[in-house]
């Protein structure tokens, strides 16, 4: 057994290092390049590259934009734009900034900076930090690409040895031989001459599918963009569990907000109102728990969210000439209960 893995790196200094995740940075891998690709052979790139399993990384991202606010499409869009092609070497960033750049380079870029300000900068940058410290950790795992030459990665029990009478070469884009079952991809081939052109279905397909892609990709990145600037506008960074108890109605707020934690409005001693009046409780996750004042008939209005609501009408428990207080809940994640006053 080899002992200079290859993941062993001593005597190499972080700038070094750097500059070798750079330099050593994926290829993307579309089909038109012999790749496996469900969409631009952006994660295909990352998995033959680094050696793991493409379905990992494309979960991955999908769970980041999911959870992350549509950050999983801003390290998409980001690696699409830095990886270059096998075939030319060459990145759609250099091309655009040598101004040759694609209609789909072009989209890319457009498509990125519109998440990056629809997240307002925040899940921007918190999800190039994840991407550098995932792709750090894949790079000390595998610093050096799969053709890098005495890696004994590059025999695979999968891969017959030269003895072998059903012997196979592995293609180009795959020298470790760790995807077998796609070998049988066709190798990119010369470009095709002028006057030559596919099949009239195959191309109105191609073009159906390119153009739903990009219809696809707008839609998503625009939802990033707006559910993004709402959930910034309308929820302060409020953190931790709040408890507001009411006694004065000068005391009482239009609006009480909480971004993450439990928000408890106690208005049991509320006096009676003059006027009708009308508060907004806002919550982002955690429950929300309303006591009701004595003398005041509160009326409890609703508004989406998951989560157990009570809402309706509530008289007052003592008679009173008290005017009504309307409450207008908009909860996303959390219970909301009604307590009335005690006897």
């Amino acid at each position: 057994m080899n002992t200079n893995h290859p993941s062993a790196q001593p005597n190499r200094s972080w700038d070094t290092r750097m500059k070798d995740l750079w330099a050593t940075r994926p290829y993307r891998l579309p089909d038109e390049e012999g790749g496996n690709a469900i969409f631009a052979g952006v994660c295909e790139g990352i998995a033959v590259r680094y050696q793991v399993d493409p379905t990992l990384i494309r979960v991955l991202l999908a769970l980041i934009s999911i959870f992350g606010l549509g950050s999983g499409f801003f390290i998409y869009f980001l690696c699409y734009l830095i990886f270059p092609l096998p075939s030319t070497k060459r990145s759609p960033w250099e091309d655009i900034l040598d101004g040759h750049g694609s209609f789909g380079a072009w989209a890319a870029l457009i498509l990125l900076v519109l998440v990056s300000l629809g997240s307002a900068g925040s899940s921007a940058v918190l999800s190039l930090v994840a991407m550098l410290i995932l792709f750090w950790f894949l790079y000390e795992r595998q610093p050096y690409p799969p053709t890098s030459p005495g890696s004994e990665a590059a025999i695979s029990s999968d891969v017959p040895l030269s003895g072998d009478p059903h012997h196979r070469t592995p293609p180009a884009w795959d020298p470790l031989g760790t995807a077998p079952f796609a070998w049988d991809l066709p190798e990119p081939g010369p470009r095709p001459e002028e006057g030559q052109s596919p099949s009239s279905h195959r191309k109105l397909w191609k073009i159906i599918l390119g153009a739903a892609a990009v219809v696809g990709i707008v839609t998503v990145g625009l939802g990033s963009l707006i559910f993004s600037w709402n959930v910034a506008h309308h929820f302060s960074p409020s953190l931790g569990d709040q408890t507001i108890t009411v006694n004065q109605v000068d005391g009482l707020a239009s609006h009480y907000e909480s971004s993450v934690g439990d928000l408890s409005l106690d208005l049991t001693n509320l006096p009676a109102l003059d006027k009708d009046t009308t508060i907004t409780i806002k919550s982002g996750v955690g429950d929300v728990d309303l006591y009701l004042p004595k003398t005041v008939p509160v009326e409890v209005n609703c508004a989406g969210g998951i989560g157990d609501r009570e809402c309706g009408v509530f008289p007052a428990q003592d008679a009173s000439n008290s005017a009504k207080l309307t409450v207008d809940l908009h909860s996303a994640v959390g219970d909301f209960s009604v307590h009335p006053p005690q006897s």
